[in-house]
């Protein structure tokens, strides 16, 4: 599902699963549409070792779209006790030789990621479906 953003409207997303314990066994990912950019924006939380790791690019649908200003993306995670942790992302450009699997990991690689607390990570138990549901908030906003 790809979802459509706004410059400096929240926009959520949402990760359900039978047991806490499986959202720490997987990665998650989500991909954005920007209009007034023409942008694919793809995030990843991906699984290396212990940790997991909060990644971005970006890939344009135009040659305009590639010579655009850069989006940063602010991105909010609710922990347990009412706490939230948030992140500043300044997605780079996609690189078209390697895989999407490829680009997360080169940024983990040069530190471009964020160790994120997900065990910390506040879920929501929704009865009628017997699945806990995980939740981010991400905004976008021109980089100054």
């Amino acid at each position: 599902m790809v979802r459509k953003i706004k410059q400096d409207q929240p926009c959520d997303v949402y990760w359900s699963y039978e047991t806490k314990e499986r959202c720490w066994q997987r990665g998650k990912d989500a991909t954005f549409f920007s209009h007034d950019y023409n942008r694919f924006y793809y995030m990843s939380i991906s699984r290396r070792g212990e940790h997991y790791h909060l990644a971005s690019v970006w890939l344009p649908t135009t040659v305009k779209a590639a010579e655009s200003p850069t989006l940063q993306m602010e991105v909010s995670i609710p922990l347990e006790d009412d706490e939230f942790v948030t992140y500043t992302l300044k997605p780079p450009r996609l690189d078209p030789s390697l895989m999407m699997d490829g680009n997360v990991k080169r940024l983990i690689d040069q530190g471009k990621s964020f160790i994120i607390p997900i065990k910390k990570w506040r879920s929501q138990w929704i009865e009628d479906r017997n699945k806990y549901y995980f939740k981010i908030s991400a905004r976008w906003k021109q980089c100054s």
